[in-house]
């Protein structure tokens, strides 16, 4: 069987510590998202790895950090890059997978599947919601930790920083909390999805 277990950026992670669990690779690949793997200066989330572990077998990003994937190409096994689909660029995508084999550019079928269930528009679903589409495509079973769908109670949306929740605290144009919650609820009932803190 295989599995993934793919770790949130959401600051709930802080409320457990998991860490040691996750490294185990007992629930199979671990895939972290943007700079819950690490920051874009390359320092590590120490003082976080207690609640979320350090180990990372793939590294999903949106494609803001491209130029930071094909940087780090050969530090990991794979790394996923979520284009948004008015963003797509067919030409792009495909020098990208011809130059580094180990980049894979997720087309905008994922996007279009994601919103054939939940729709986001007009505004898009996040790298964590394209990758969770791509991991339940790909993997027998995947464990989510850290989706918190920019929860109101949390002042933060990133387990690794203190910057207040722009979801919370102004309108934002990018993702959508109630589509993503929507989202989440509703690939747990119909695929083999499930939160960290339920198998642990």
């Amino acid at each position: 069987m295989k599995k993934a277990i793919i770790i949130g950026n959401g600051p709930s992670c802080l409320e457990y510590e998991y860490g040691d669990q996750i490294d185990s690779g007992r629930f199979g690949d671990i895939i972290r998202i943007n700079r819950g793997y690490k920051q874009d200066n390359d320092s590590l989330n120490e003082d976080t790895f207690k609640h979320v572990g350090q180990k990372t077998d793939i590294w999903a990003c949106s494609d803001l950090r491209l130029h930071i994937a094909k940087a780090r190409a050969k530090e990991l096994s794979k790394i996923l890059v979520c284009f948004p689909a008015f963003k797509w660029n067919d030409t792009i995508a495909k020098e990208t997978e011809k130059e580094h084999t180990n980049i894979i550019v997720l087309p905008p079928d994922y996007e279009d599947w994601v919103n054939s269930l939940v729709s986001f528009k007009p505004k898009w679903p996040s790298t964590g919601i394209l990758t969770l589409a791509a991991a339940i495509e790909n993997y027998d079973e995947v464990v989510i930790h850290g989706f918190d769908a920019y929860d109101f109670k949390y002042d933060t949306h990133h387990f690794f920083e203190d910057k207040p929740n722009k979801y919370k605290f102004s309108n934002t144009s990018d993702h959508s909390g109630l589509s993503e919650k929507e989202f989440l609820s509703l690939v747990q009932e119909k695929y083999n999805v499930k939160q960290l803190k339920d198998v642990i």
